[in-house]
C-alpha cells in the first residue's frame, strides 16, 4: 500500500492511498473539502495523471474509492501524489505559452511535423510532461487525428482547445477523462 497526500494549493487537504488488488489498483481519498462545490480527487504519477472521480461529502470529510485496471494505471509511472480539484478544471497548471517555433519546444520531427499544422498552438511544461493545447472548431477537422485516443477537449487561455500530453520522450499518454 502506497500513502500520498492529497494536496490543494500547495497545502495537504488529505490523504490519498493505493492498494494493489491483482490486476487491479484501488485509489481512496479522504479529504476536508476546501469550498463550496463540486471536488474530483486525481491521481499525479511521474509520467500521467488519472481522476479518481467526484468525492462524496460525509460529515466534514469527503471520500472517494475506484479501482482501475493496469491498463489504465501502468502509463502513470510511480505514485507521486494526490491533488483535489473543482470539479471541469483544467490541467493544474494555467500558465499556456505560444509555442512560435515548434523545433523551439520539441526535438521529434513526427511531433514537429504535425504541430506545424496548426496556428495559435499553446504548451506548458510540468516536469517531465509537456501539454499542447490546439484550437479547436468543431466545425474543423480534428487536430491531429492519429492521435484522437489521447484526446481531451477544455477550455485553454479563453478558448477551446484539444490537449494532449506527451512524456520526455514526446510520446503521447493518456489525460486524466479518458478514463472517467
Amino acid at each position: 500500500m502506497d500513502k500520498v497526500p492529497l494536496m490543494f494549493e500547495g497545502r495537504a487537504v488529505g490523504e490519498l492511498t493505493a492498494v494493489r488488488e491483482g490486476l487491479y489498483t484501488r485509489y481512496s481519498a479522504v479529504c476536508r473539502l476546501p469550498g463550496e462545490g463540486v471536488w474530483c480527487a486525481w491521481v499525479l504519477g511521474e509520467r500521467g495523471e488519472l481522476r479518481i472521480g467526484v468525492l462524496e461529502p460525509c460529515g466534514t470529510e469527503a471520500t472517494i474509492s475506484r479501482r482501475f485496471s493496469d491498463r489504465v494505471t501502468a502509463p502513470l509511472g510511480s505514485l507521486q501524489s494526490g491533488e483535489l480539484r473543482p470539479i471541469g478544471a483544467g490541467p493544474a497548471s494555467t500558465d499556456w505559452k505560444p509555442i512560435g517555433r515548434v523545433e523551439d519546444w520539441f526535438h521529434t520531427s513526427w511531433l514537429c511535423d504535425q504541430l506545424r499544422h496548426y496556428r495559435g498552438v499553446l504548451a506548458v511544461r510540468e516536469g517531465e510532461r509537456c501539454r499542447v493545447a490546439i484550437p479547436y472548431d468543431p466545425r474543423q477537422p480534428f487536430p491531429i487525428p492519429s492521435l484522437f485516443c489521447f484526446a481531451h477537449v477544455i477550455q485553454a487561455a479563453g478558448q477551446r482547445c484539444v490537449v494532449y500530453i506527451f512524456n520526455h520522450a514526446e510520446h503521447p499518454i493518456f489525460d486524466k477523462d479518458r478514463t472517467s
